[in-house]
């Protein structure tokens, strides 16, 4: 199989879709989004790409830090009067670390600027397009990230990210496994994430990471290119704009009206602003003067020149906030919190963002518990499931189905929900098998599959360990009923899994380790991608024929157990 990565596989796509709109209608404008999956975790890259970067991030975070903090100032993309702000909590002295310590952080950072070099080739490539089919210098370019740089590796970074998002703690074995595996790291063999120091690195000059609403989490770059109105291509503009201000500066740009009403749909006001005032006055005062920011419960807000903002990250009781407060303005960084110098324009600030927040529907905050301390990464979420969507039904199902779900079957971000999966099939030998419902691949998830003429089911708990229950007989030929129900232990830190044929146990085992993290890919009849058990390769599709797929999660006002022996018909 030719190698793939889905950075060159949506930029050809892009280039195809170019291609035959300009052919089929040349006088129409197009507009197309790119939503590239880097530069977010796992980090991969073909192996050219991190080994160009080998040895370069040798130095450390420290040394690194300040050189990519004077390099900001001589390329003229900060302020020359910024100053860098102190190393966050939980980043480590560089020089305090072992030589393996150092040996696996570098190449984690090698994979990431591997990955990053990738990404710009591919962008290259639509850019390299757009001009040799002469429609570069009349198309509106805006390319932005979506956030700071991320602190999920935490403080060693992890070899498989979906472990744990904690960046507080210190994760046992990591060094060593990953040291041992380093060759893999950027590869499909791994779900590698670097450690918080490069994330601080890579937020230079300003402190936190993504999710935070300090500057290292949301102030991203943002680069537009349309040489019909920018005159001076690579100047810098400095005034104060938020995401919120791109569609109204392209429909300004274009000389369009945003319509009132879209399809019979009539549409909510903008939210932002036009940005084309700066481009040709890069001079001119920022017309954009009050923005709020909000994420699990971080927030802040910015108004002329001010920012307050409030970590909630490690805080259990929202009453127990502390905000800071910085003048932006002039501290370009955030490195002075002046809350004790203006606590009237604080109150002031406060106050605002109650207004903007429930202005915009940000009540009520989400209190999640991801990056969290560890004394606090205990608290979930018991999520109420209404009644009425507690059942999802697939007939005559004969293929394998890709599944997008906002709450995938006992999947999520931890699995832990009480569910059950029945499937009606029909085999005409034994030797017709495969997977049925699969969450997830190699780096966590669950399978439920036939193999060698048994009902079988695995649950990978983050590749530290795997559970396996096999049904105790092997199944009959023709119609059958086979199913698993997956259910919590009072602690909610274990789970018992039973398979049944044709309503009877079958097989149970005790998972005594829930993933971290399962999902981000949910499939009927196959598990593609990568195998969740090493008991099978992928896609391993079921052979057999499948009437019906029954996906069933308990709500949680209800006893499982009761519900189970109704969906089972078991007395």
């Amino acid at each position: 199989m030719a190698p793939y990565h889905i950075s060159e596989d949506i930029v050809d796509n892009a280039i195809d879709y170019l291609f035959e709109h300009q052919m089929n209608f040349p006088d129409q404008p197009f507009f197309l989004y790119l939503p590239f999956g880097a530069m977010h975790t796992p980090h991969h890259a073909p192996k050219e790409y991190i080994d160009a970067y080998r040895g370069k991030f040798d130095a450390g975070w420290d040394v690194i830090r300040q050189q990519w903090f004077e390099n900001q100032k001589r390329i003229g993309i900060i302020p020359k009067d910024a100053e860098l702000t102190d190393k966050n909590e939980y980043v480590r002295d560089w020089d305090d670390c072992t030589e393996k310590e150092k040996a696996v952080y570098a190449r984690e950072m090698e994979a990431f600027a591997g990955m990053l070099t990738h990404t710009d080739a591919q962008i290259g490539r639509l850019i390299d397009y757009l001009e040799e089919s002469d429609q570069l210098d009349n198309t509106i370019i805006v390319f932005l990230s979506d956030n700071g740089a991320s602190a999920e590796g935490g403080v060693d970074g992890r070899f498989n990210a979906m472990r744990g998002q904690d960046v507080t703690v210190r994760s046992e074995g990591e060094i060593d496994y990953a040291y041992e595996h380093l060759d893999e790291i950027g590869t499909e063999l791994a779900f590698n994430h670097y450690p918080t120091g490069w994330a601080n690195c890579g937020n230079t000059p300003f402190q936190w990471y993504k999710i935070w609403a300090h500057e290292g989490g949301i102030k991203d770059p943002l680069i537009i290119r349309y040489p019909a109105a920018i005159k001076d291509p690579g100047a810098v503009r400095n005034q104060y704009h938020h995401v919120s201000d791109i569609t109204p500066t392209i429909l300004d740009l274009i000389g369009v009206d945003k319509p009132e009403y879209v399809k019979g749909v009539h549409q909510q006001p903008f939210t932002g602003i036009s940005m084309k005032y700066t481009f040709d006055n890069p001079d001119a005062p920022s017309e954009k003067h009050i923005q709020y920011y909000e994420v699990h419960g971080n927030r802040g807000i910015y108004k002329d020149g001010w920012k307050a903002v409030v970590n909630h990250c490690f805080v259990e009781d929202y009453a127990k906030d502390e905000w800071e407060l910085y003048h932006v303005e002039e501290d370009y960084s955030e490195k002075y919190n002046v809350t004790d110098q203006y606590p009237e324009k604080l109150q002031e600030l406060k106050e605002d963002f109650m207004h903007e927040a429930g202005k915009y529907g940000v009540f009520p905050m989400l209190r999640f518990s991801m990056h969290a301390k560890p004394e606090n990464l205990s608290r979930q979420y018991a999520e109420k499931i209404p009644i009425a969507e507690k059942n999802l039904v697939f007939k005559h199902v004969r293929h394998a189905v890709n599944l997008v779900m906002n709450r995938s079957i006992g999947g999520g971000t931890s699995g832990k929900a009480n569910h059950m999966v029945t499937a009606f099939i029909h085999r005409d030998s034994t030797e017709q098998e495969g997977v049925l419902y699969s969450v997830g691949q190699r780096f966590g998830g669950y399978s439920f599959y036939i193999k060698d003429n048994h009902l079988k089911y695995s649950y990978n708990a983050n590749s530290i360990k795997h559970f396996d229950v096999v049904s105790d007989e092997e199944l009959p030929i023709g119609d059958v009923k086979v199913a698993f129900s997956f259910i919590l232990d009072e602690t909610g830190e274990r789970a018992n899994v039973t398979l049944y044929v044709d309503d009877k146990p079958a097989g149970e085992t005790v998972i005594e380790q829930l993933a971290y993290m399962v999902g981000f890919s949910t499939s009927l009849l196959a598990n593609p991608y990568s195998p969740v058990t090493p008991d099978y390769e992928s896609p391993f599709e079921f052979t057999g024929r499948t009437d019906e797929i029954i996906l069933h999660q308990y709500p949680t006002e209800i006893d499982p157990l009761e519900e189970l022996a109704k969906l089972s018909n078991i007395e």
